[in-house]
């Protein structure tokens, strides 16, 4: 072993051996202090752990709850923010309404003047960014709507728009009709003018003469122009929320087209019966407004209903020729022979083809009281049940019977057929020698239909 590391190893044994003797030579109770000391060490050792632990949990709870602070000061700087913002707004509309029209110019000039001024500074990236975003925003938006959802945004728009061409003309006024049912005029049936028992639209027609309807249309640069009401522009211009988009409605030269082929025939066209029976059809698949909108579509009924009327007329005012009107030679020797001043002039002479005219009623008059003489008064009185099932089940959610007068007449018109059949085919009552009927609405909401059948004895 080298010299260094024997000198180095006495060393260490004669401090070991002095540490030795030295804790050999201490006294008990010096010792157990030590012992003390050194525990009470550990223990404030592992206190201090503890408390460092307890410090970090109430740091983190102490922040969560700044957290929570934080939040509901913010949601009430917001709710304070939205107050603020609605206070302004209130002041600048109010400060706008009292400042006269020159100075209404002179801040929108200032303003044009800043918008222009800004974009002007831009440079062409930032100006094809901002028209792009523009652009993208409305677009993004209506891409991730909903079909219903679109069309109650469209109905909002057509709402709006025509309250605003209302809003300009400041010569509508409101009108009002007053039915009084205990003046009757004399001579005339009393319950023909009875108060009606529900809510219904009705539209009171001139039955003296045929004349035109007065249709006006005012133009916004100044200027009228009088239309009829079978132009193709009445239908969107009258009822301009059923047909948001300014879709032409019926008019006179609609041509029918033949079977599936693509060929029209140019000699005739669609009636005006025709076009709006096709109209009031319920499409499966589809939203069909025209039906969702209640009372406004039961003046577009009644209007259209109108119309259909006014149509028929016409072609009988300007076609007296192929009726034959000439061949009523004791029929204009009496009109002659009246002498009423007031009734000079060209006559015009309904056919009794032309349902509910006045020849018309006299025929079936005369027809039925013909019947009764001979085979006794009627023995049937049909009305119409809303009850139905095939009532109940087919109007849209939030609709009444009420608001579908198309269904009502078409489940009454298919449950009267069936009925008839019965009767006249499936002889219930036996061999039928006659029968007729008629479908009435007394103002009270439902059709009904007394019925007179004679059955073979």
């Amino acid at each position: 072993m080298p010299p260094k590391r024997r000198k180095h190893l006495g060393r260490r044994t004669a401090a070991d051996s002095a540490a030795g003797a030295a804790r050999a030579s201490e006294k008990p109770l010096n010792r157990l202090s030590q012992m003390a000391s050194s525990s009470a060490a550990r223990l404030s050792t592992e206190s201090a752990a503890v408390r460092t632990e307890s410090l970090a949990s109430a740091a983190s709870t102490m922040s969560a709850r700044r957290a929570r602070l934080s939040v509901e000061e913010r949601s009430s700087q917001n709710s304070q923010d939205a107050v603020r913002v609605a206070r302004n707004s209130r002041a600048t509309a109010a400060s706008r309404a009292s400042e006269r029209p020159q100075e209404t110019a002179h801040r929108r000039f200032r303003n044009a003047l800043s918008t222009a001024s800004a974009r002007a500074l831009e440079s062409p990236a930032q100006t094809t960014v901002h028209r792009v975003r523009n652009a993208r925003s409305p677009a993004s938006a209506r891409a991730l709507e909903s079909p219903a959802q679109t069309t109650v945004r469209r109905v909002r728009n057509a709402r709006s728009t025509a309250s605003a061409r209302a809003a300009e003309n400041s010569e509508v006024r409101r009108q009002r009709v007053v039915i009084d049912a205990d003046r009757r005029p004399h001579g005339e049936h009393e319950r023909r003018f009875n108060a009606p028992v529900c809510n219904e639209i009705a539209a009171v027609i001139h039955g003296e003469e045929h004349n035109s309807r007065d249709i006006v249309i005012r133009y916004r640069g100044g200027g009228l122009r009088r239309i009829s009401e079978t132009h193709r522009s009445y239908d969107c211009l009258q009822y301009p929320l059923l047909f948001p988009y300014g879709s032409d409605g019926y008019h006179c030269r609609i041509p029918i087209y033949q079977g599936s082929s693509d060929s029209m025939s140019t000699s005739k066209t669609v009636s005006c019966r025709a076009y709006y029976a096709y109209m009031f059809m319920v499409r499966e698949g589809e939203f069909n407004h025209l039906h969702r909108c209640r009372q406004l579509f039961l003046q577009f009924a009644v209007d259209m209903a109108a119309k259909m009327e006014s149509e028929r007329l016409g072609f009988i005012k300007l076609n007296q020729s192929k009726l034959r009107t000439d061949s009523y030679i004791h029929l204009r020797d009496g009109l002659r022979s009246a002498g009423n001043p007031h009734n000079l002039g060209k006559p015009c002479i309904l056919h009794s083809s032309y349902t509910c005219g006045p020849p018309y009623m006299h025929e079936k008059t005369q027809d039925a009281m013909t019947y009764v003489c001979h085979y006794g008064r009627p023995d049937l009185f049909v009305t119409c049940n809303p009850k139905w099932v095939e009532i109940t089940s087919e109007p849209f959610p939030g609709q009444q019977y009420s608001h579908c007068p198309d269904l009502i007449v078409r489940v009454f018109r298919l449950q009267l057929c069936k009925l008839m059949d019965l009767i006249l085919k499936g002889q219930v009552f036996g061999r039928v020698k006659c029968h007729m009927y008629t479908v009435e609405w007394q103002k009270r909401g439902l059709p009904h239909a007394p019925h007179s059948a004679v059955a073979q004895r």
